[in-house]
């Protein structure tokens, strides 16, 4: 094989010559394997203009075009262009893993902004559950309580720095989430801060508010986030460095780095068909009647936590597309995921777009926060740098490669990929027939049986030897990438990425064992505990697992709110007899209320107030915070709330009480967006600082840890540090009062201009 370099400035693999117009080709040089490679091995390519070659037109010969040839011609798009350029290899990932930690860090990003806006009214001093109370509860039952060590080994999280910052412990929870948005913002726009350390403290601070986030920071994306993180830190280069290289007269300063990209993507990929896959069984695992019996969809989307106004309008498809969406979504999680480890390029695109296709679906019709963009993020480790051309810019594919990247695997021959992608295809229509009856009808659309075709004991053996089948190639998979990466570190000749390479190796071996216990416990029948060498995967999932670096996973595992949604209004009085409501900013509240989209930004209080109604208050304790935090007429607490809506409402009222609801989705028919009925009784009885005082009491002390024995060491509840303390009463105040809606459309935009800069520098 050998590549042309034509007229144009485009290096072309000869096999794919026949995609070029015959002008294209006239004047250009031959370019043998060995001559790529050494260009490549020094980052450098031609430096200038194309030479032409006498012997061209003697060893290359262009056949007659046809009207489809032609055709492809239209289609074809250079490789590169001519100068100072890069070839994009087969095996190279180094692009695409820039790419990855380019949207990584604008995740990052996302959540750290949300999260900041809501911390005054979540966990300051006046907040629904106040992190200061946590801290001094957590160091009550230790007795190294005066070093930051001893006080990190009791719990694990950086907000004790308050103490030696001369912060309040809030105040320190919002200097994390400062510091892991800038340097989100730095790695987004500047490819030298996308290295370990940097990724590392970006984790760190976010696992360390996620420690002290109690009951409003627990959620399936925020351990994702904090896996996908850690396997951020694993794939990042540990640093750049610039090297003089010598070519012809010329010496050219390049950019290098430990390349370590492809074992790292591998466990991203690993990470994807986990999250995906334990979507879809944990469905029927569950027992759900609703998934069994293929009704799901006819609930979901008006029960969901925070609907959008589109999921108004799929609530009213007809009942046969809500049970073909079932389906589908059975066919995406549990099946496709098992094609991420094939090498045919074309299957895995499919069966990755298709979880992208869902993963958009999701995020228009349900406020998911980051979650489906992190997800959708997944995708891209099932590309390489080929993959990327005529997406991203040229520049950014120059800068970003591995020279030394190999693959054992040969590309695989088009016609052959397309038939498998045809046979992939086939099979998934052949499993909606054969295990859920899907058929066409004779008057048109589809036919469905009632309810899945299989018993459940014929799922349970499924699950457990899919389980079996999925481990072995995720095992097999990420076996080749470390292969590959001490292939590629032996070929560099650098001491440095080779040791880089057996660290990253070993780290990789650890989590992917650690997995393996994670991705059994979904398995009722599993047997693999008894093996011999399975002690080892549970010890370091015990280890590991309080790091939350290594999670299972099981998203809608039951469909709730099948008798109609549940949701609480609060609700506040001067006298005890006329009441009033407080809205909130984005939870349903009244029928004429439209659903709104506001993701990435998750609003935790409205969230919370979603999983509260499925429950009571004695397993909601949090909410009688909130009533007493009313009552008092907490500013920090209020602005969580539709303060603009609840101008009406006298502050600080002199009753609270909580009710319960069903809610449903109007029909066609109706100009409101919800219905909904008042359950009997109430959720929480009228409550009065007057009347209860005693009980309100306890409950503050309790909330600010006053009567712990801890209680002496935080005497100081105010910012002692005068400098820090200005800065961030400054940030504070910047933020102060801006709409929440207003603020995600501009963190939305700011961010995505960043990354696009990003990418093009």
């Amino acid at each position: 094989m050998y590549w042309i370099q034509s007229s144009a400035g485009t290096l072309v693999d000869s096999r794919a010559l026949r995609l070029l117009p015959k002008s294209a080709v006239v004047a250009s040089r031959i370019w043998t394997d060995k001559d790529i490679s050494h260009l490549l091995a020094g980052n450098i390519k031609s430096g200038g203009t194309c030479h032409h070659h006498e012997e061209f037109n003697r060893r290359l010969q262009i056949t007659q075009t046809t009207p489809q040839r032609k055709q492809r011609q239209r289609r074809a798009t250079p490789i590169m262009s001519c100068g100072p350029m890069i070839l994009p290899s087969a095996a190279s990932q180094a692009a695409v893993n820039q790419l990855v930690l380019i949207c990584f860090s604008a995740v990052y990003l996302f959540a750290f902004s949300s999260l900041y806006i809501q911390i005054p009214g979540l966990y300051g001093n006046d907040g629904i559950l106040p992190v200061s109370g946590l801290l001094q509860r957590a160091l009550s039952e230790s007795q190294s309580t005066h070093s930051f060590a001893g006080r990190f080994a009791v719990l694990e999280t950086l907000v004790w720095l308050f103490d030696p910052l001369g912060i309040t412990p809030s105040q320190c929870m919002e200097l994390l989430c400062l510091l892991g948005a800038s340097l989100a913002l730095c790695s987004i726009v500047w490819h030298r801060f996308r290295i370990r350390v940097v990724f590392a403290v970006m984790w760190l601070s976010y696992f360390s508010v996620y420690q002290v986030g109690q009951t409003f920071l627990h959620f399936q994306w925020d351990i994702l986030l904090l896996e996908a993180g850690a396997l951020g830190v694993l794939t990042a280069p540990t640093w750049y460095w610039t090297v003089q290289v010598q070519h012809k007269e010329n010496v050219q300063s390049v950019t290098t780095c430990d390349h370590n990209e492809g074992l790292g993507l591998m466990m991203i990929r690993w990470l994807f068909f986990r999250l995906m896959y334990l979507a879809g069984i944990v469905k029927l695992t569950s027992q759900c009647p609703t998934w069994w019996g293929l009704t799901a969809m006819d609930y979901h989307y008006e029960t969901q936590c925070l609907p959008t106004a589109l999921a108004w309008y799929a609530h009213q498809l007809p009942k046969w597309f809500q049970a073909l969406s079932v389906v589908g979504v059975f066919i995406i999680e549990i099946g496709l995921p098992f094609l991420f480890f094939l090498p045919m390029r074309r299957v895995r695109w499919a069966a990755g777009l298709a979880q992208v296709a869902l993963m958009t679906m999701i995020f228009a019709s349900g406020n998911y926060n980051f979650f489906n963009i992190m997800t959708a993020i997944l995708f891209l480790s099932l590309l390489t740098d080929q993959d990327l051309q005529g997406w991203v810019p040229a520049a950014f594919l120059r800068k970003h490669h591995d020279s030394h990247a190999t693959s054992l695997v040969q590309d695989i021959p088009r016609r052959a990929d397309q038939v498998a992608l045809v046979v992939a295809v086939l099979s998934a229509f052949a499993c909606m027939h054969i295990h859920f009856g899907v058929q066409p009808r004779t008057e048109g659309g589809l036919a469905l049986g009632s309810a899945v075709q299989f018993s459940r004991q014929d799922y349970a053996t499924f699950v457990t030897y899919s389980m079996q089948v999925g481990m072995a190639m995720g095992c097999l998979a990420v076996a080749y990438a470390a292969a590959m990466t001490l292939r590629a570190a032996s070929k560099s000749g650098s001491l440095f990425r080779l040791l880089s390479a057996v660290a990253s190796i070993l780290v990789a071996g650890v989590l992917l064992a650690a997995s393996f216990e994670a991705l059994r416990w979904n398995d009722d029948n599993s047997t693999l505990q008894q093996q011999p060498l399975w002690t080892y995967a549970s010890q370091a999932q015990a280890a590991l697992g309080r790091y939350s670096v290594v999670n299972s996973y099981g998203l809608f595992r039951r469909m709730t709110g099948v008798g109609g949604r549940p949701e609480l209004t609060v609700e506040a009085s001067q006298d005890g007899d006329a009441w009033d409501e407080y809205l909130f900013k984005f939870k349903p509240n009244r029928p004429q209320d439209a659903p709104l989209l506001i993701a990435p930004h998750q609003p935790r209080l409205d969230w919370q107030m979603w999983f509260a109604a499925l429950g009571s208050i004695k397993h909601n304790t949090w909410l009688q915070s909130l009533a007493v935090r009313l009552l008092q007429g907490k500013q920090d607490v209020l602005d969580l709330l539709a303060a603009d809506q609840n101008s009406r409402i006298q502050v600080p009222p002199q009753y609270v009480r909580i009710r319960s609801w069903k809610y449903h989705f109007t029909t066609n028919s109706s100009k409101d967006w919800w219905q909904r009925t008042v359950d009997d009784g109430l959720y929480l009885n009228p409550i009065s600082l007057k009347t209860h005082q005693q009980a309100v009491t306890g409950l503050l002390n309790y909330l600010s840890g006053a009567e712990t024995q801890a209680a002496h060491l935080f005497k100081d509840v105010d910012c002692t540090n005068q400098w820090l303390c200005s800065f961030l009463s400054t940030v504070r105040r910047a933020v102060q009062g801006v709409n929440d809606q207003v603020f995600v459309a501009t963190m939305v935009v700011v961010t995505a201009a960043i990354a696009g800069l990003g990418v093009w520098n």
